[in-house]
């Protein structure tokens, strides 16, 4: 988990003690299916995705 929060979704150490399980398991998620060779849901380029927009973005999905 830890290598997954820092490494992979490029949280800071105090940010990844801080991310509760579920929001963690949310992040992973997302950052999965964005980055999938099929997605749909990849931001546009050249524009960077902020917390809120994996955070929006979840919760337009699991509707």
């Amino acid at each position: 988990m830890y290598y997954a929060g820092t490494v992979i979704l490029g949280m800071s150490e105090e940010e990844f003690w801080r991310c509760t399980p579920r929001k963690l398991h949310a992040l992973l998620e997302v950052h999965a299916r964005i980055n999938s060779p099929d997605s749909k849901d990849k931001p546009l380029a050249g524009q960077p995705a902020t917390l809120d927009d994996l955070l929006a973005l979840k919760r337009m999905t699991t509707r």
